[in-house]
């Protein structure tokens, strides 16, 4: 809601009343335009303010408060997020130069050999900065994200603030007998020229060795199954899930349970650290909720401890299956199989998993053993699905290739049916302020550096002037430095009549049935939620050639697939997308929902789930535990 109103001027009474579900509305009725600008400039200021008490909170967590009073005390460290600082070289051009920029120098504990992270910033004039790529050791690694905030940048330029650029190097591709790696960065700008900076030498931070016991004995071979009582003809299931918030995980799990509540044999309990607003949904459905801590990160004893009194739940409750949601549920998968207890363990992060534990633990001293429980989880889990299976090759090194299955989960379609069926359009439309030839480009995520958000509005303020009618909407707005640079960008750039954000749509489905056509650029997915959705819905549908989504979308028939973190690449996108015909949108919609409708229904996923739930509680004898 801040977001929004940091951005934009507020509507009048009638469009108050056409966009009531949108959160503004109940939480300033009584807004007004004459006072538009004291209440914008109060409410950038709370933005900043809780972007910098989020900053701290996670810095403390990293660092502890000792270092974190140190950096404060330096001003350089946080005033660049209110003011532009004046730093050394930034944003100053030379003479017959077409490209600037550099490679951030790291920390003193050097570059991380887990998350790998390598960024810096570049800036092109004239044009813009197509893509970056990364050179080490005068390899050829990958293209760099593109678009990253740098609020120390200091240039007259709308891209300036939207400079930076960042890459996780694989740790395979950090030589463990080095010290030090030497990094270049080869910029590509919009008008087809190249420049390699100056490169840098950047120091490999030390090997960090476990300061705890080692994978325990028992974490080295699975635990013979324990046999069920034969009272009891329900399977009683305990899910595992990192977070009950609105996400796309979260959202897939509470999708496929609400698909299993309706089934006769089987009860749930479902098990978080966090409290959320699915909660009481998944109350209504009948689960069981309980909110409980997940096992330390920064003791290993502590950890294996606490992970055994979940084995003692789960044992104590006679549950006969256990459903583990995401990589964080690692923990309940080792509970579950010290218990002798079938499980299912659902990953959709499609990181190297060695950057997953680092950025999981931020890297925190005492939490080095971590990635041997992950590990230890994988080797000894009853079944890890997976959504695609680009992400599943990636896993397979860490476990049997026969219990790692490809299941694409599903939404669900007829509900995409009957909401289409009373839905209003063009009076939706026109209580947006939307006129009927102008065409809604529709953009469903929440805003973070991996949506690439940003990136998208830059493509389309490079189309907008042969597309005057169209308009992008952002939904997933939330108070971040991502989201405010991109708000700043949006004015520096003069497009903000032609793009708006929306805070987290708790009911997408009206911004779907809008929409015209949808994007998403992000350059990490496994199978994402929203395009599913999209393409439900009719939708013709941009995306990046990431991970999952070839496999979702066949080139040109049901979407189109651009090149990740390349500007001209998604303007090329943006530009089909704006020009296709009536008679190409609407073959395009159809292929599309054939596709979706045909493999990607919850109804199938959930049958497939429980054939595979049931299966594995089949294979425990139906006898007395000992």
């Amino acid at each position: 809601t801040l977001a929004f109103f940091s951005q934009f001027a507020p509507p009048s009474d009638s469009e108050k009343d056409a966009t009531s579900n949108l959160e503004y509305v109940a939480v300033f009725p009584c807004f007004r335009v004459k006072s538009c600008e004291m209440v914008l400039a109060r409410m950038r200021r709370s933005l900043v303010l809780r972007v910098l008490i989020r900053d701290a909170i996670i810095s403390i967590r990293r660092r502890g408060l000792r270092k974190f009073i140190r950096r404060l005390l330096s001003v350089r460290s946080w005033m660049p997020l209110v003011f532009a600082a004046a730093n050394a070289g930034h944003g100053e051009w030379t003479e017959g130069e077409s490209v600037i920029g550099g490679i951030d120098t790291p920390n003193e504990a050097g570059v991380s050999r887990s998350i790998g992270q390598i960024s810096g910033w570049a800036l092109a004039n004239p044009g813009a900065i197509d893509r970056i790529t990364i050179h080490v050791d005068g390899h050829r690694i990958a293209n760099a994200r593109i678009c990253q905030p740098r609020h120390d940048i200091r240039s007259d330029l709308p891209e300036a603030r939207i400079c930076g650029f960042q890459l996780n190097l694989h740790p395979d591709q950090m030589p463990a007998d080095q010290d030090t790696i030497s990094v270049e960065i080869e910029a590509h700008t919009t008008r087809g020229e190249s420049r390699r900076l100056p490169p840098s030498v950047l120091r490999l931070a030390r090997q960090e060795t476990a300061n705890g016991p080692a994978t325990p004995p028992d974490l080295q071979q699975g635990t013979p199954l324990r046999s069920r009582k034969p009272a009891n003809p329900r399977i009683k299931v305990a899910v595992f899930t990192h977070e009950l918030s609105y996400g796309g995980g979260q959202l897939y799990l509470q999708e496929l349970l609400r698909q299993l509540a309706h089934r006769a044999d089987l009860e749930g309990i479902v098990r978080c650290p966090s409290d959320g607003p699915l909660c009481d949904e998944l109350a209504r459905l009948g689960y069981h909720i309980e909110i409980c801590r997940a096992p330390s990160l920064l003791n290993a004893a502590d950890h294996d401890r606490e992970t055994d009194a979940v084995r003692r739940w789960l044992s104590e409750r006679d549950i006969d299956c256990v459903i583990a949601n995401t990589l964080g549920g690692y923990y309940a998968i080792n509970a579950a199989a010290d218990a002798g207890i079938p499980n299912v363990w659902a990953i959709h992060e499609s990181f190297p998993l060695e950057t997953w534990s680092a950025y999981y633990t931020h890297e925190l001293p005492g939490s080095e053993f971590f990635l041997s429980r992950i590990k230890a989880a994988l080797r000894r889990c009853s079944t890890v699905v997976f959504e695609s299976n680009a992400t599943r090759e990636m896993f397979l090194r860490y476990g049997c290739g026969a219990r790692f299955l490809k299941m694409p989960y599903g939404i669900d379609n007829s509900a995409a049916d009957r909401f289409l069926g009373g839905f209003d359009r063009d009076s939706a439309r026109a209580r947006l302020g939307l006129a009927k030839n102008q065409k809604m480009i529709l953009c469903m995520a929440t805003f973070e550096p991996r949506k690439q958000q940003i990136l998208l509005v830059q493509a389309f303020a490079e189309v907008l002037p042969r597309h005057p009618e169209a308009m992008l909407w952002l939904v997933g707005d939330s108070p971040s430095q991502y989201s405010l640079a991109l708000g700043q960008y949006l004015k520096r750039k003069g497009v903000d009549g032609s793009v708006r954000t929306v805070g987290v749509a708790p009911d997408p489905y009206p911004w779907y049935a809008m929409a015209d056509g949808y994007a998403l650029l992000s350059d990490l997915e496994s199978m994402p939620r929203s395009l599913l959705e999209a393409m439900s819905f009719g939708l013709p549908a941009l995306a990046t050639r990431v991970f999952g989504i070839p496999e979702l979308i066949d080139d040109e028939r049901t979407g189109l697939l651009v090149e990740p973190s390349s500007l001209q690449s998604a303007t090329r996108g943006l530009d089909w997308l704006l020009n296709l015909s009536d008679m190409q949108r609407n073959s395009i919609a159809q292929a599309a929902q054939e596709k979706v409708r045909l493999n990607y229904d919850s109804q199938n996923y959930a049958e497939g789930y429980l054939s595979l739930i049931r299966g594995l509680v089949d294979q425990v004898a139906v006898t007395p535990r000992s």
